[in-house]
């Protein structure tokens, strides 16, 4: 990549293109920037980069505070809050039930912090030494890279408390006793905002820090108590069923060109009924035309259930109904709390996905647990 040299577009250095920045930043929308220069310098680029490209601090690295290590970025940089743990995003890890975490006493909060980090560098100090590790051993997201060092700040905080919908979602274990309106008052935001305070006191999570929601319907939580909590870090990220339209979720993804994600999981009435429990399907796309007249990003999931939306019409639909919605990116994925026979012919539904996608010109992702890497193209 270049930027203001002498290098003409196209040139070739060891056969890798050189791009100018523009270019480079259209094409990578999601890669970190390492800078590589005299550090008298570094302030200034980084200066540049914020203020003509509106990156994002934390995305622009400094070469000289990492070390090379084998290592993971959920490991590093990223953390989730469950009920009763205190954990690193790992999917991998999810899918085999070994996810790394240490048990959350929200009493103490520094006590459970403290852990979970002595846990990590336990951890990334057995990967380095070739030490086999039971959570680890054979994942395909350990890399060789450069990481930073301390890595104690989040990037992101995914909140994965178990809280109210007014879903039947097929694939909930917790729809049976959390799911309608007359549970709401079962979740309680402010157990856990000792807990947060204290990640944000010890500069754990900061003004850089994604914050993800996945926990329950927040449209029909306290929202406006919990976005106004989250102020000091950036609420970009909320999954919701996308029945309610609101506009208090609408304004803060604007605000943070955030992004509303919503797992539609088919392409027909008539099997979201029988995948979600619910009979909202109109009520639903309505919703999502109000949240893309707002200039909202909002990615549509798709789960791949066996034997209930693994069709040909389903996935169709649902790509054409995406193009339609002008969404962001499509997602395909499964129920990771159990398994999935990928006979021949759900690999032809999975390769269907992939090619609709490309024909009808939308950014996708196929997780790594259906055709074992994880593929994506980002449409420019």
């Amino acid at each position: 990549m270049r930027d203001k040299t002498n290098w003409e577009e196209n040139t070739l250095i060891n056969n890798i293109d050189i791009l100018c920045l523009e270019k480079a930043l259209k094409i990578y929308v999601n890669s970190d920037i390492v800078i590589m220069t005299h550090p008298s310098k570094w302030k200034e680029i980084q200066e540049y980069l914020v203020e003509v490209h509106k990156i994002d601090k934390i995305k622009i690295i400094n070469l000289e505070l990492f070390d090379k290590f084998i290592s993971c970025s959920k490991l590093r940089y990223d953390l989730r809050i469950q009920d009763d743990s205190l954990s690193f995003c790992c999917a991998e890890s999810l899918l085999q039930g070994k996810l790394p975490k240490v048990s959350l006493d929200l009493e103490d909060p520094e006590k459970c912090i403290n852990s979970l980090l002595n846990f990590r560098d336990s951890l990334i100090s057995k990967i380095k030494l070739n030490i086999e590790e039971e959570y680890c051993i054979g994942c395909p997201s350990l890399i060789e890279d450069y990481w930073i060092r301390p890595a104690n700040s989040s990037r992101r905080l995914d909140c994965s408390m178990t809280a109210p919908c007014q879903y039947n979602c097929c694939y909930c274990s917790m729809h049976k006793q959390l799911s309608g309106f007359k549970n709401i008052r079962k979740f309680s935001f402010s157990q856990f905002e000792p807990l947060l305070e204290t990640l944000r006191q010890r500069k754990i999570i900061n003004k850089n820090t994604k914050i993800v929601w996945v926990a329950g319907e927040l449209s029909i939580l306290q929202q406006n108590k919990i976005i106004s909590f989250f102020e000091l870090e950036k609420l970009d990220y909320i999954a919701s069923n996308a029945y309610i339209y609101s506009a208090e979720i609408s304004e803060v993804l604007k605000n943070n060109h955030g992004v509303l994600s919503v797992s539609l999981d088919a392409g027909t009435p008539q099997t979201y009924r029988k995948v979600k429990g619910v009979d909202y399907w109109e009520q639903v796309i309505m919703s999502l035309k109000n949240y893309k007249s707002d200039s909202i990003r909002i990615s549509l999931k798709y789960i791949l259930l066996e034997d209930l939306n693994d069709t040909y019409e389903d996935i169709s639909r649902f790509i054409y109904l995406a193009k339609s919605l002008e969404v962001e990116k499509v997602v395909l994925t499964r129920d990771v709390t159990k398994e999935i026979k990928l006979t021949p012919e759900r690999m032809q539904l999975i390769e269907l996905f992939k090619e609709l996608s490309i024909k009808l010109g939308i950014s996708y992702v196929i997780y790594a647990h259906l055709n074992n890497s994880i593929e994506s193209q980002n449409i420019i």
